[in-house]
């Protein structure tokens, strides 16, 4: 029997095996449990289908949901809006976050800071997705920065300890790489983040959400829990070795505001 806390209530992903809707769901079991909170309202920026929503109002939790594109939602509270412009007020919410979003955007910095900007003092914030400077484990079907083989992986790791040099020694904000426009019309099959706009990197997140005032509670490698206990196990070891966890294809990070 599932607990009506949100905070003690964590998504397991058998819960989420019955249908195809339901397999998709579990995608974002992880980033439902570091969302939720009963401490206030939940945001979610670039909510899509509203799969992510619905979970969380099972969960008792009072969240909402905005994408720029419309989508059939019915009653469920969610609306068109820029995520570089939210319409809310400051401190508005308990929580916000995006999943497989900021990679997308021309300007990723500017949505982090609308969200910390109606997140409130000591609310956190969920930023779920690729890791696309990897270099020991790609993200899955990430053809972007993460082909061209060992030549490419080798330009992903003098990016990754340059930008990492970078942060200890610069003043200045450390803009987010810049993506070549791919052809879209030779996307291979499967083909996931091919129309990226940046490569986001543990590194420039890291020192974002710094500059921002927030504190990082939580860092992981993997942005979805894993399909097995053995891989899981994995995900759960390499987190504890920062530079090893920063190498992988997920990128998962939980801040809260000081």
């Amino acid at each position: 029997m599932r607990s009506n806390d949100p905070e003690t209530a964590p998504l397991s992903k058998k819960a989420f095996c019955g249908d195809g809707g339901a397999r998709d769901l579990s995608t974002f079991a992880k980033y439902i449990d570091h969302l939720k909170t009963n401490e206030g309202p939940v945001l979610d920026v670039g909510c899509g289908r509203g799969m992510v929503v619905r979970a969380l109002k099972e969960l008792q939790v009072d969240a909402v949901g905005i994408d720029i594109v419309f989508h059939k939602w019915g009653d469920m509270p969610a609306a068109v809006a820029d995520g570089f412009a939210l319409p809310f007020r400051d401190g508005t919410f308990a929580a916000a976050g995006c999943y497989a979003v900021i990679e997308h955007l021309s300007e990723p910095d500017a949505l982090i800071r609308e969200m910390a900007r109606v997140i409130r003092p000591r609310g956190k914030m969920v930023i779920g997705c690729p890791n696309m400077r990897g270099v020991l484990m790609s993200h899955p079907g990430d053809f972007v920065t993460h082909r061209g083989g060992a030549k490419q992986r080798v330009k992903n790791l003098f990016v990754y300890l340059t930008t990492l040099l970078r942060s200890f020694f610069s003043k200045k904000e450390i803009p987010f790489e810049i993506v070549n426009p791919p052809d879209m019309t030779k996307a291979p099959l499967h083909a996931s983040d091919y129309n990226a706009l940046r490569a986001v990197n543990f590194v420039t997140v890291k020192h974002f959400l710094r500059r921002l005032g927030f504190k990082i509670v939580y860092i992981s490698a993997g942005m979805e829990y894993a399909q097995s206990r053995f891989k899981q196990n994995v995900i759960d070891a390499v987190d504890k070795v920062p530079i090893l966890r920063e190498m992988f294809g997920g990128l998962f990070i939980v801040a809260v505001k000081k």
